[in-house]
């Protein structure tokens, strides 16, 4: 059996005994509680991920702090479920959080909630919500007055006790929870963010394999069947050049004279008829290059292969949104084209960039200023961990060391953060920054969306 040590996503006021991992060493900052781990997550879960768990007759968020085959000295309940599949805190993460806690005496998961992605640590409130009919034990007036009216609209114990004289948690409230008919539940105000995804449409063949799939597929033509033997006679024989016989072709392709007929009236073929006691002859008019644009026009098809020119043309996957504009065709479309193994439909996750849209013009380092020279002379030679107070009127330069410095980082693997002072500067500092670093930067602050907050994390 497996066991995990987890921070509760919830303020504790006091301690709380019965589900503590070791009372010896109680932390009241990081106070840890161990919980069974079930056995459809037996091999799934790692330290950083976060879970549901069943807490003091709640249902909360914790967070995996360690993992052991240890069995604790007292009852267990088991983890309820994962949050996200994906561990969302690393090993790193995990020990900052813990260095944060102790040295500014700051609740673990306070430190905790810092790292995790916009929205999905969220609080929440806890409400009372209906999850069974009462059986045949009998309830109290006041127990029947509050059943319904949780029944009526979930909410906290404030919101569904206001104006029902008489109900107490103890007497009402918690024989209602022992016998399985109200629960504890965590409600968020608005769901947490998800990542933004869309279906992406990429090309799977070349060329000439689509040219040749491409007048097979559309709806059924008895017009195109002729055609198409029609063509792969004159394709098997070059140089047979005498008419075949209209009940062959007919026989052939499994259809009346009236296909025949349609295509002779579009000047595709001819039927000739020498005498009434002979019988008719066809021929194909059609020059054989243009039989493929004959076969899609009766198979309609036009859209089929609008796609897949437009996908040749992207070099590259391309959104399904993108492929409506440039086409015009339908999905049904699309779907023809992925059943018959000329392209894939599949979900992608959509990057919400806060500097999408935004265009930035390419700057090159200036040459340095005598300052600036001997300001950068000291701050590259720099071995190790270094700290550098950079002291500049405005003006007189201190930016582009800052940019070299972080140029310097890049070019060794390493990444950088720039804090802005105020948000006011954030955009003139983007344009700076981008135009030296193009398709590297990003940005964060509370005047983004979750969505683009999540995505950024």
């Amino acid at each position: 059996m497996l066991y995990a040590d987890v921070c509760v996503n919830t303020p504790l006021g006091r301690r709380v005994s019965g589900e503590m991992s070791d009372d010896a060493e109680f932390d009241p900052l990081g106070q840890a509680f161990t919980y069974a781990v079930p056995n459809q997550l037996s091999g799934r879960l790692e330290p950083g991920h976060l879970v549901w768990v069943p807490f003091r007759g709640r249902r909360l968020q914790a967070v995996i702090l360690s993992l052991t085959d240890v069995a604790p000295a007292f009852e267990t309940r088991e983890i309820i479920s994962l949050v996200w599949a994906q561990p969302l805190l690393t090993p790193a993460q995990l020990s900052l959080a813990r260095w944060i806690s102790g040295y500014y005496l700051a609740p673990l998961i306070e430190a905790l909630r810092l790292m995790l992605p916009a929205g999905l640590g969220k609080r929440g409130r806890s409400v009372l919500v209906r999850t069974a009919m009462p059986a045949s034990s009998p309830l109290t007036p006041t127990q029947v007055a509050l059943l319904e009216r949780v029944a009526q609209a979930e909410g906290t114990w404030a919101e569904v006790s206001e104006g029902l004289r008489g109900v107490t948690q103890r007497a009402d409230l918690e024989p209602l929870i022992a016998q399985g008919l109200i629960s504890w539940e965590v409600s968020f105000p608005t769901p947490p963010p998800r990542p933004k995804t869309d279906r992406q449409v990429r090309l799977l063949v070349d060329g000439p394999t689509a040219a040749k799939v491409l007048p097979t597929l559309g709806r059924s033509s008895k017009q195109a069947d002729v055609l198409a033997w029609l063509a792969e006679q004159a394709g098997a024989s070059p140089e047979m050049t005498k008419p075949l016989a209209l009940s062959d072709v007919c026989a052939s392709v499994g259809c009346t004279a009236g296909p025949v007929e349609a295509l002779a009236k579009r000047g595709w073929i001819q039927v000739e008829r020498p005498s009434r006691q002979e019988p008719a002859q066809v021929r194909m008019t059609l020059a054989p290059e243009a039989v493929p644009d004959a076969l899609i026009a009766l198979h309609g098809t036009e859209k089929h292969r609008a796609v897949l020119e437009a996908l040749q043309r992207h070099n590259g996957p391309a959104w399904i949104g993108w492929v409506y504009a440039e086409t015009g065709a339908p999905l049904q479309t699309l779907r023809d084209l992925e059943a018959a193994g000329l392209i894939t439909i599949a979900e992608e996750m959509v990057w919400r960039d806060p500097l999408a849209g935004q265009t930035f013009i390419l700057d090159r380092p200036p040459v340095l200023t005598e300052d600036q020279e001997q300001a950068w002379g000291v701050i590259s030679g720099a071995q190790g961990p270094t700290n550098f107070l950079l002291f500049g009127v405005t003006g007189s330069g201190k930016t582009e060391i800052y940019l070299r410095a972080i140029a310097k980082a890049l070019d060794g693997g390493q990444q950088a953060v720039v804090l802005v002072p105020e948000i006011s500067l954030t955009p003139q500092t983007i344009r700076r920054f981008a135009a030296r670093f193009p398709g590297k930067v990003t940005v964060w602050h509370s005047e983004l969306s979750d969505g683009e907050r999540f995505d950024v994390w």
